[in-house]
């Protein structure tokens, strides 16, 4: 069935969940990566207000593989690949 409606939003885990699928991963820690791209120039709402300015822009969202050292915590925005995406039993 198509999908009808005209936006979608994803959680951390759900973003995580989609890419570890669609990369056919089913082991290992793996965190939410987002990866910014800072800029800064001159801006303003008209010619008279321009001021130094800075800004932020998403450059890349994707996962890294992470391995804690034993009797760490697992960091936040981490999860089990296993458990987001088990492998399809026979």
């Amino acid at each position: 069935m198509a999908k009808t409606a005209s936006q979608f939003t994803y959680s951390h885990k759900e973003l995580v969940t989609l890419m570890l699928k669609d990369a056919g991963i089913h082991e290992g820690l793996w965190n939410l990566s987002v990866n910014f791209r800072l800029g800064a120039g001159a801006f303003g709402p008209t010619p008279e207000e321009v001021a130094p300015s800075g800004f932020v822009s998403v450059d890349a969202v994707g996962i890294q593989k992470m391995e804690p050292k034993e009797g760490q915590p697992i960091p936040p925005l981490t999860y089990d690949a296993k458990e987001l995406n088990p492998e399809a039993k026979p």
